[in-house]
Order: C-alpha cells, then sequence, then structure tokens
C-alpha cells in the first residue's frame, strides 16, 4: 500500500509574543499519519505536536525550554480561553488551571518537563504560562518530580486568545493543505477495496427458498 509523504523542512514557527524579557512561541512539528499509527485515517501522527517554547532574556544565561502538546490539545485550550473570556466579559470569570507532565529517559536519568497554564484574575495580565524541567528519583508510577529550571511568560486575555488563533488557524491549514492528498489516496486505496471486493465470482449453490438457487460469493 502507497503513502503519501511530504519534504518536511526545518520546523516553522507558528506564532510568537515578545519583549525585551522573554519570548513565547509555537512552532510546527507536526507529521502525517502512516500505516503504522492506530489510527491512520486521523490525519496526524501519534508523534504530530505544536512545540511551544518560552525564553527568558533575563536570566544569565538565558533559559529555554520547551514543552510538545498534541493538535487537539491546541484546540481544547483555545476552546478553554475563548470561553474563559466570554465568561469574564459576563463577570463571571473563574480561576482557571491546566497542567501537563512529561517523564524522558536521558543519560540513564528520568527527565522530567511539565507545562502549566494559569489566570490570575488579580493579575493585570492575567493568563502565565510556565513550562518547568527537572528530574525524577526514580521511574516509578508514584515518583516525585523535582524541578531545577522554569521559565514563564504572563498574556493579557486578548495576547493568549490571538496566539492560540493563530496557531488553531495553521493546523487548519496545514489540515487541508498537506493532509488533502494524503486523504485522497486514503479513500483512493479504500474504494479500490471495496471495488475489488464487490468483484468476487458468485456462486449459484441449490436449495434457495421455493426451490429458487442461493448466491454466495
Amino acid at each position: 500500500m502507497s503513502e503519501t509523504t511530504y519534504e518536511k523542512n526545518e520546523p516553522s514557527q507558528v506564532a510568537f509574543i515578545t519583549n525585551n524579557k522573554t519570548l513565547l512561541s509555537a512552532c510546527d512539528y507536526l507529521e502525517l499519519a502512516t500505516s503504522d499509527d492506530k489510527c491512520p485515517a486521523g490525519l496526524h501522527a501519534g508523534y504530530s505536536r505544536i512545540r511551544l517554547a518560552v525564553t527568558d532574556f533575563s536570566k544569565e544565561p538565558s533559559v529555554y525550554l520547551t514543552f510538545h502538546l498534541k493538535p487537539e490539545e491546541i484546540r481544547r485550550l483555545h476552546t478553554d480561553v475563548q470561553f474563559h473570556r466570554q465568561m469574564k466579559l459576563l463577570g463571571k470569570a473563574a480561576p482557571y488551571q491546566a497542567d501537563w507532565h512529561k517523564k524522558k529517559p536521558k543519560e540513564g536519568k528520568i527527565c522530567a518537563e511539565a507545562l502549566s497554564i494559569s489566570y490570575e484574575s488579580e493579575m493585570s495580565v492575567p493568563w502565565k504560562i510556565k513550562i518547568s524541567s527537572g528530574f525524577y528519583a526514580s521511574d516509578a508510577m508514584n515518583a516525585k518530580a523535582s524541578y531545577n529550571k522554569f521559565t514563564q511568560k504572563f498574556l493579557t486575555d486578548i495576547e493568549f486568545e490571538d496566539f492560540l488563533c493563530k496557531i488553531v488557524t495553521y493546523l487548519t491549514n496545514w489540515e487541508s493543505v498537506v493532509g488533502a492528498p494524503y486523504m485522497r489516496d486514503l479513500h483512493k486505496q479504500l474504494a479500490e477495496r471495496f471495488s475489488g471486493e464487490n468483484k468476487k465470482p458468485v456462486v449459484a449453490v441449490p436449495g434457495g427458498r421455493n426451490g429458487q438457487s442461493k448466491k454466495f460469493a
């Protein structure tokens, strides 16, 4: 079965917000699904991601940390932020907290990565995006992480919503442009397979109702 492929260049920067102290950026680490994926018709490969990165220039040396989110996690976050701003306009804004944690083996150690996104209503710039890194004491399920580095970026409602909107728009365009040939090939392969099954020879077997023959493919 042939697979549609596309040339993956260096990761593209999708969106960014910066000042003289910090930089928040999003990069394209998206990949098409292959026959090795559990659900190739889902378009995205199991490791297809958007990479969020926060760089803190105020520290010496500067600190650069990243965290990768799935396309559906980005979309869910965008929906949450939109809904939160609508509730704020109605005077019903509530605290918001979303956390992601990952383990990653590296050089004999278990690295810890964390992304935390929170809304602090008492702040004039209420959204905080914080990325942390460190190590787990062991690979046990209940092992606790010890974080020794972090970077964070504060954003207004509009800044954060616009940042996520740019990513979601890019995702939609990527799925339409890059994914369209893949989906066309997939549909063609399915059509050919079912067409081949429908062309199986029909064999008449005596013994049908009222003396008619039964037909089996």
